[in-house]
């Protein structure tokens, strides 16, 4: 579980979201997520994971604004994961995704990560 939070956000930061084909004779349909930075307002209430949220926070400010309705919908999704989890689990699960995140997203965010992640 702790793996899938963190490639939530890792795999919404790095692609687009894929259409399928429409069938024959219809037009595509091509449906983005809308920006809504609700999610950085969240506090988990474990410290870890407040401080991953205000560092995401500070990244989603360095994306693309183009790439902010994904990387909302990415984050908005890895916060009801962590609603889901054991509170025990919740402060390791955040030290991973403060890692993964500093490892897949340093050169999109330069600065944002601290060196003891």
């Amino acid at each position: 579980l702790v793996l899938l939070l963190s490639l939530v956000v890792l795999t919404a930061c790095g692609s687009s979201p894929k259409s399928q084909a429409p069938p024959p004779g219809e037009a595509p349909e091509t449906v983005e997520p809308r920006p809504d930075d609700s999610w950085m307002e969240e506090r988990v209430g474990v410290f870890v994971c407040d401080a991953f949220v205000a560092l995401m926070a500070q990244c989603r400010a360095m994306v693309p604004v183009e790439d902010h309705g994904v990387f909302d919908d990415g984050m908005k999704r890895l916060l009801a994961g962590m609603r889901g989890m054991d509170a025990a689990d919740l402060p390791y699960a955040c030290d991973v995704a403060i890692s993964a995140a500093k490892d897949e997203l340093s050169g999109v965010c330069p600065g944002v990560w601290p060196d003891n992640a």
